[in-house]
């Protein structure tokens, strides 16, 4: 038989649509109405019987207004009255337009105070008057086009590269898609403007770790996707693909060019990830009803591996080059379904593992437990070169804390430090042998050698010399300016450090070798030794002399 509803919502009544009798009812949960209802006829209680009150209807505190109905006070309305409520935080998320907004957001108030107020038209999520309009929206037309750039046959040899070595390590990207599209857009079927600043970012980074495109062509397209993050029209309509583009810009300045602009970078890429609502869970946001619901379960977990890349390079350079991350408040991370040759989870659980500790500040701060952290990071698994890589490049940015606070390391520490960097060691040989030119391939290994003189004991000395072999070698392998000053700074920090030594060998020597080192004898050392009182008293100031002999010194 058809079920019906006992019951309906003043809204649903006034409204004259179907109500499903929930608290609260789904046309006013997608619409954001108040759902309330009308109080039910009470029917009568015995002396011993106490009535109790409906679900949807809160009992009437005594001492308040008889005027104020409590049944116009429902579950929805007394979690936004509790300051505690994290409906308080719940924020608008539109999945057609993928955008996310606050509700206290000027944009989204006129929405707000529609529902308030009850009304069947409902403003549409709109920058109502937010400038006086008197110019148009800038325009832009690409210079290039990557058809006329590269060809089909190289842009799929390309996105092999990309699978087989940038995206078993950072997962977000949807290759099989990605594959068909290329197909189409080389055939006369353009893919939109999305399509082609992603596609530029991997042919990119697989042309970094390939001969396939000359570095004249790379170079083309690097800033063929930079004009088109960069454009005014896709910036104002962003998309869970445009975080993606950015991730891939990031790593590649990561990889390339120099630390501000890598920085720069990856803070862009966590605001525009803000932008989309990738740092609320589904059950943090209000969907809109115009929003096809069906779409965010497809792609929840490309949502989450996407937030969870883009957060853990932020972090990383944040930490490496000693600048403040972008805290988005986020919730904890969802576990990320586990895939064949796949390790985001990985190296997203070593890297944002830090900041989870350290979650009220945007910084490693000197409160932060950055023993308990090192012991994190020293424990962490580490199942791939470049992952074992960056948890020893993680250990030296907790080291160099460690010793910016003046904090003691017992040896047990010092030996985490150095069971870290040593596999590193072998890992950036392997990498380099294989032509993967990540960024610490190098970085790790000239900073492992810093750290180790840095620490100064006998049992990081003695690994200076197998660290400062490794980067000889990755220098003659890379032949590269960047491989070459790095090698002759760490000789000349070896040397300043063999200096050092060599100075405080010398002051023990002159202490066992005394009067042969200096070329006097005890006994005459001590032929100006009965004159010491008298110079003593001599040089000393004339108002102290009274209180000294009245003292009977």
């Amino acid at each position: 038989m058809r079920q019906r509803a006992r019951r309906a919502c003043v809204p649903c009544r006034r409204r004259k649509r179907k109500c499903d009798g929930q608290v609260p009812c789904r046309n006013c949960s997608d619409y954001e109405y108040r759902c309330v209802y009308e109080p039910t006829a009470s029917r009568k209680f015995s002396l011993d019987e106490s009535p109790m009150p409906a679900s949807n209807v809160m009992p009437r505190p005594v001492g308040t207004n008889s005027q104020v109905s409590p049944a116009h006070t429902n579950v929805e309305e007394r979690t936004h009255r509790s300051p505690q409520s994290p409906a308080r935080t719940r924020g608008f998320l539109d999945l057609l337009k993928s955008r996310y907004m606050n509700k206290e957001s000027s944009v989204s108030f006129p929405r707000s105070l529609a529902v308030e107020l009850q009304t069947s038209d409902l403003p549409r999520l709109h920058a109502f008057a937010y400038h006086a309009g008197v110019r148009g929206e800038p325009t832009f037309s690409s210079q290039h086009h990557l058809t006329d750039l590269i060809t089909l046959v190289q842009v799929k040899s390309l996105l092999d590269i990309y699978e087989s070595i940038i995206h078993p390590i950072f997962g977000f990207l949807e290759v099989e898609t990605l594959g068909r599209q290329c197909d189409a857009h080389w055939n006369n079927n353009a893919q939109g403007v999305t399509f082609e600043v992603i596609a530029s970012g991997f042919i990119t980074l697989a042309s970094l770790f390939s001969t396939f495109l000359t570095p004249q062509v790379e170079a083309i397209i690097v800033e063929h996707a930079k004009g088109l993050l960069e454009s005014p029209y896709p910036v104002s309509t962003p998309s869970v693909h445009w975080v993606m583009a950015w991730i891939l810009r990031t790593i590649y300045l990561r990889a390339t060019s120099r630390p501000h602009i890598a920085w720069m970078s990856s803070c862009t890429t966590m605001h525009v990830a803000e932008a989309v609502g990738l740092h609320r869970s589904p059950d943090e946001v209000t969907i809109l009803a115009n929003s096809n619901t069906n779409l965010l379960e497809q792609t929840i977990e490309t949502r989450e591996r996407t937030f969870q890349v883009a957060r853990s390079l932020n972090l990383l350079i944040s930490y490496d080059y000693g600048r403040s991350f972008i805290n988005l408040g986020a919730s904890n991370p969802r576990p990320l379904t586990s895939r064949q040759n796949d390790f985001t989870s990985q190296i997203c659980g070593l890297i944002c593992g830090i900041a989870a500790d350290d979650a009220a500040s945007d910084t490693i701060s000197e409160n932060t437990d950055l023993f308990l952290l090192l012991d994190k990071v020293s424990s962490a698994p580490a199942e791939h070169d470049f992952i074992v890589l960056t948890r020893a490049e993680l250990a030296f940015c907790i080291y160099r804390r460690l010793h910016h606070f003046g904090h003691i390391l017992t040896e047990d520490k010092i030996d985490q430090i150095i069971e870290v960097g040593v596999p590193a060691l072998e890992a950036a040989r392997r990498l380099a042998a294989v032509g993967h030119p990540w960024w610490n391939v190098l970085g790790t290994v000239f900073h492992f050698i810093c750290v180790l003189l840095s620490i100064n004991s006998n049992s990081s000395l003695e690994r200076v010399a197998e660290a400062v072999r490794t980067l000889e070698a990755l220098a003659q392998y890379l032949d590269t300016h960047m491989a070459r000053e790095a090698v002759q700074t760490a000789k000349d920090l070896v040397k300043a450090a063999l200096d050092q030594r060599r100075k405080a060998t010398q002051s023990l020597e002159n202490a066992l070798t005394g009067s042969a080192a200096s070329g006097t004898s005890p006994n005459n050392y001590f032929e100006n030794f009965a004159d010491f009182p008298q110079q003593y008293f001599a040089e000393m100031p004339q108002q102290s002399l009274p209180d000294m002999a009245q003292s009977g010194s």
